[in-house]
């Protein structure tokens, strides 16, 4: 599952990424005064967005299929969403 979550993820990446490269965003938003930063701080909270509803299947999954029975949902919800800031950050490098 893990595994289907990075592919997904990576193929999303990849969509909305082509998409902003493609409608020239970035430059548009340069043009309105706003700086680089405003481009990153977007792009991190639509990959947050995007990878929010597998992460909350896998905890789900994890939890309740009898995987981590005896895990802490707090801590495993940390560590997935450790895990799903990691990968939104490396969608974008």
């Amino acid at each position: 599952m893990a595994i289907l979550h990075i592919r997904v993820s990576t193929g999303l990446f990849t969509l909305v990424l082509s998409f902003l490269l493609q409608e020239r965003l970035k430059e548009q938003m340069k043009i309105m005064g706003l700086s680089n930063g405003v481009h990153w701080l977007a792009w991190y909270t639509t990959s947050l967005l995007l990878i929010t509803p597998s992460i909350v299947l896998l905890l789900i999954i994890f939890k309740y299929g009898k995987v981590l029975m005896f895990a802490n949902s707090a801590i495993l919800a940390l560590l997935l969403a450790g895990f799903s800031f990691a990968t939104a950050t490396q969608g974008k490098c």
